[in-house]
């Protein structure tokens, strides 16, 4: 589903794995099944920017806590 908006676009991503408290990074995936790119193209549901979502399935564990502490960064910033 695209949104016309400008400042929003809806994206219909498949994506099986949820963040999970404790569980390995490299078995979950921090989406939060609410996607939708801010006027930065981050996803307002789970922090991550498109070129890092469309990444994630073939990052390293390392890779991918870096990820997890810019999307906190994110997070933090919002707040």
């Amino acid at each position: 589903m695209i949104n016309t908006n400008p400042k929003n676009i809806y994206l219909n991503l498949n994506t099986d794995n949820i963040s999970i408290p404790g569980k390995k990074v490299d078995k979950c995936s921090p989406c939060v099944r609410n996607c939708c790119l801010d006027e930065n193209d981050i996803c307002i549901g789970c922090f991550r920017s498109m070129q890092e979502i469309m990444q994630w399935a073939n990052l390293g564990e390392e890779q991918k806590k870096q990820i997890l502490n810019k999307v906190e960064l994110r997070k933090k910033q919002i707040k």
